[in-house]
């Protein structure tokens, strides 16, 4: 069934509003979250590719973007998942630039013509599989993530953390009880457990490889892969 909007809500909403300092002076900087509209898709793909999928440990477990025909298809593939209109953006107020994204998606992957991308596929329903969020918390849907980054000169700020909470008066919106994540690194993990995410399963990217040897997590081999969610 195709997610739709309740009537009065179809966007954009802002769904939070935050002030930090600066990082060069005694400037405090103002930003809002809000719902990532259509003037923004072009821009929001180049910068989730750019600041996430190319450092991204599946992305790179997987080698999507080694050749022009896989970044043209990782790109294709975000720009239909912000086609769902429930993903997020970070704007900073004044210049209207985007800080952050978070990309997001009530529906499961499908298979791709892609083998680079389908192991990405593969391997997050193995996860699934491992633990049944839906089942847990008792709902027939949830909404999961493809992917957060923050702009690199906004980093360490605690803005992932921002739109990660920023999730919640989302949720409310939409009528949708359960947000889940697959964060596969220590940082995310850090900032989802700031934001109240909880950790539902975990495996060692040791043991993943185990499962999927055409994934190469050699580089990640002390890591760890969490599933972490938020009901609201």
């Amino acid at each position: 069934m195709e997610f739709e909007r309740p009537n009065g809500m179809q966007g954009p909403m802002v769904y939070s509003t935050f002030q930090i300092k600066s990082k060069h002076s005694d400037e405090v900087e103002e930003f809002l979250i809000q719902d990532l509209t259509e003037n923004y898709f072009d821009e929001a793909v180049n910068i989730i590719v750019e600041n996430h999928a190319k450092c991204a440990v599946f992305h790179q477990a997987a080698k999507t973007l080694l050749s022009e025909s896989g970044i043209r298809r990782v790109n294709e593939m975000y720009l239909n998942v912000f086609k769902e209109k429930i993903s997020l953006v970070c704007l900073k107020m004044d210049t209207m630039e985007i800080v952050a994204v978070n990309a997001l998606t009530y529906r499961d992957s499908e298979a791709t013509n892609d083998a680079n991308l389908n192991l990405i596929r593969d391997t997050v329903a193995f996860l699934n599989n491992e633990f049944n969020v839906m089942d847990h918390y008792g709902v027939h849907r949830v909404i999961s993530a493809a992917g957060l980054c923050v702009v690199e000169k906004y980093r360490n700020r605690g803005i992932a953390t921002k739109m990660l909470q920023a999730r919640v008066p989302l949720l409310k919106c939409i009528g949708i009880k359960v947000t889940t994540t697959i964060f596969s690194t220590p940082g995310a993990q850090k900032a989802a457990r700031a934001a109240g995410y909880e950790e539902n399963y975990s495996i060692s990217y040791d043991d993943l490889g185990k499962n999927f040897n055409k994934m190469d997590f050699s580089k990640f081999s002390n890591g760890f892969c969490k599933v972490m969610s938020l009901k609201v």
